[in-house]
């Protein structure tokens, strides 16, 4: 077996908190001195503005919505890239939540900040006690042990939030296969109804081709019938002009015939005279 380091186990776990507080500092962003006011965390929910959680609080989201939720209640801002792709990391290397929050808490700006989370500190530092080689290894299978019922209902409690949340996804990909059915039946129905109008369309287009020659014919006949009302014009115009120059020649004929009568009339009274 691997021989301890003379160091105390204590110690030992303080140097690695000030290790991970030395690391924390130098990804988090520069922050003042003194705690900051209130007013500088408008971004963050309101609870993160209390100044006191306890660990089931901080504790019951998972994931992502996790670390957000930590990084508000402890440090009272959204979480940096650099700070929140390390503690990411280490809870994708299977660390525990307690000690994602105790390297929030007791980081610089943590401290600073000074949110109190009862009885996170010693189990905190256990969780660094556990990192301690062999005397670590030891003390999770001690912790494991003693936590043994708690582990099992956790897993009871994860098994059945595990099939609850199976059954919510079933359920609503049953939804998205019979909205997807639908979307199938409306797509067949507009695809039937695509061909009927492509149908009544080349009908139209049919039509529309008989209803062009037929304008085109009458077109045609307009233009003959016009060029027969002008001729027909024409020979009105003509024929007046013919009637008129009729009207004028019996109108002369008509003044030389009562010339005539007169000159035929002063002649006789002329000869009745004379005898």
């Amino acid at each position: 077996m691997n021989r301890l380091p003379e160091e105390k186990p204590l110690e030992v776990v303080r140097n690695e908190i000030r290790a991970d507080a030395e690391s924390a500092r130098s990804r988090a962003p520069a922050q003042p001195a003194r705690k900051p006011p209130k007013t500088a965390s408008n971004t963050a929910p309101a609870a993160a503005l209390r100044d006191e959680f306890s660990i089931p609080e901080l504790s019951q989201a998972h994931f992502t919505s996790f670390l957000e939720q930590a990084f508000a209640a402890l440090l009272r801002r959204p979480p940096d890239p650099a700070g929140f792709d390390a503690q990411m990391r280490l809870l994708v290397q299977g660390r525990s939540k307690i000690e994602i929050l105790g390297n929030l808490r007791w980081s610089p700006e943590g401290r600073d900040i000074g949110v109190r989370v009862p009885w996170l500190l010693p189990r905190y530092v256990l969780a660094k006690c556990m990192r301690i080689p062999v005397l670590g290894y030891l003390l999770e299978w001690i912790v494991c042990l003693g936590g043994l019922p708690r582990i099992v209902r956790h897993q009871r409690a994860a098994d059945t939030y595990h099939s609850a949340r199976h059954h919510e996804v079933l359920s609503a990909f049953r939804g998205l296969q019979l909205e997807l059915e639908a979307a199938r039946t409306e797509i067949a129905r507009l695809a039937s109804g695509k061909v009927e109008l492509g149908q009544r369309l080349d009908g139209l287009n049919d039509r529309s081709v008989q209803l062009h020659a037929e304008i085109e014919r009458a077109a045609i006949d307009a233009r003959e019938l016009r060029h027969l009302v002008l001729s027909m014009n024409h020979w009105l115009a003509s024929l007046r002009q013919n009637l008129s120059a009729l009207e004028l020649a019996e109108a002369d004929q008509a003044r030389h015939a009562d010339a005539l009568h007169a000159d035929i009339a002063s002649r006789v009274l002329a000869l009745d005279a004379g005898r």
